[in-house]
């Protein structure tokens, strides 16, 4: 006997005693457990999720007003500057530089 053949007798030894195996009778309170389980954690989940969308969409709200209030408000504080001129006046102003080093931004 080759040892595939050995290989193959093996497992179908081991598939007849799954045959022969005799079949388990469940605790009569199991599947009662097991549902009672079940509805407990999804009432839980339920209760979670049920609280936190009402906050997040609270806080979506909140941000997004505060967000829009910011931007249109800012709009009005910021002067645009068309030419190319103003923004170097602009800059040389932020970063308080002397007049000699503005030279760095002109660039014909």
């Amino acid at each position: 006997m080759n040892k595939k053949e050995k290989i193959e007798q093996e497992i179908q030894k081991t598939l007849d005693q799954f045959q022969r195996a005799e079949k388990l009778v469940p605790n009569q309170y199991f599947y009662p457990r097991i549902l009672q389980r079940l509805d407990e954690r999804s009432e839980h989940k339920v209760f979670s999720f049920a609280t936190l969308k009402p906050a997040l969409l609270t806080v979506l709200v909140v941000v997004n007003v505060v967000t829009s209030y910011w931007y249109f408000a800012s709009g009005e504080l910021i002067a645009q500057n068309s030419t190319r001129q103003e923004l170097i006046e602009v800059l040389v102003a932020d970063l308080n530089l002397e007049n000699d080093q503005s030279n760095l931004f002109n660039i014909e």
